[in-house]
């Protein structure tokens, strides 16, 4: 079940492979109500605690697949719906911090 804000609790976390913290990743659910195609996206910023990331640090995942932002204007073929959400993970060594995550 979604939850109503556009970043949903569920998913934030941090992102670990082969045991080191290499980001974080966010639950993020389509606003418009009829879900949107990809292609139509302008692609997503995130800021925590005031550090902005740049577009190459984000890939988006969907149903699945992952994406980088660039793939997401050549995706028209993907409809992201209403009701599912897209998880953005954000690569930063060390991941947030717990105090981030509260």
């Amino acid at each position: 079940m979604l939850e109503m804000e556009a970043v949903q609790q569920r998913g934030f976390r941090n992102v670990y492979k082969d045991g080191q913290c290499i980001g974080f990743q966010i639950a993020y659910r389509s606003t418009y109500y009829r879900g949107i195609s990809f292609s139509l996206s302008k692609g997503f910023r995130v800021l925590v605690d005031g550090e902005q990331f740049p577009r190459e640090a984000i890939t988006v995942i969907y149903e699945g697949e992952t994406y980088t932002q660039d793939e997401l204007a050549k995706a028209g073929h993907v409809q992201w719906n209403l009701d599912e959400p897209v998880f953005l993970k954000i690569a930063k060594p060390g991941g947030l911090h717990w105090g981030s995550m509260r």
